[in-house]
C-alpha cells in the first residue's frame, strides 16, 4: 500500500481506502488532499486570493551576523552612489554650459541685465 502525507496536519495514512478508491480528504483532519500545494499556491497569489501583507517588527540576529550584513549592504550599494555622481555630475556640466559659458546667449543676456 502506499502512503500520502496531509499537507495540512502533516500525518500519514494509506491512499486507497478499503474499496480500492482514492481518498480525497485526510481520515485525520477532513482536510481536502492537494497534489501540488506549491503550484497551488503559486496560482492563488497569481489570481489574488488568499494573500496577506506581511509586517516585519522585530528582527533577531546576532550582533556579528548584523555587522556582516551592513557591511554587504554598504558594499552593495556603491554602484548606485558612483551611477548618481555620475548624472549629477552630467547634470552640473548641462548648467554650467548653460549658463555660464562666454558664448552662450543666457550668459550674454544675463552680464547685460547686471551692467
Amino acid at each position: 500500500m502506499a502512503y500520502i502525507q496531509c499537507n495540512h496536519c502533516g500525518k500519514k495514512f494509506e491512499e486507497l481506502n478499503a474499496s480500492g478508491i482514492k481518498k480525497v480528504n485526510c481520515v485525520w483532519c477532513d482536510e481536502p488532499l492537494r497534489k501540488n500545494p506549491q503550484k497551488k499556491a503559486a496560482q492563488r497569489i497569481a489570481a489574488g486570493i488568499g494573500t496577506n501583507e506581511v509586517v516585519v517588527t522585530d528582527i533577531r540576529m546576532s550582533f556579528g551576523s548584523m555587522v556582516e550584513f551592513m557591511v554587504k549592504w554598504v558594499i552593495a550599494s556603491i554602484p548606485a552612489v558612483i551611477i548618481l555622481l555620475i548624472i549629477g555630475f552630467g547634470v552640473l556640466y548641462l548648467i554650467g554650459l548653460l549658463f555660464y559659458s562666454g558664448e552662450s546667449y543666457l550668459y550674454q543676456a544675463l552680464m547685460e541685465s547686471l551692467s
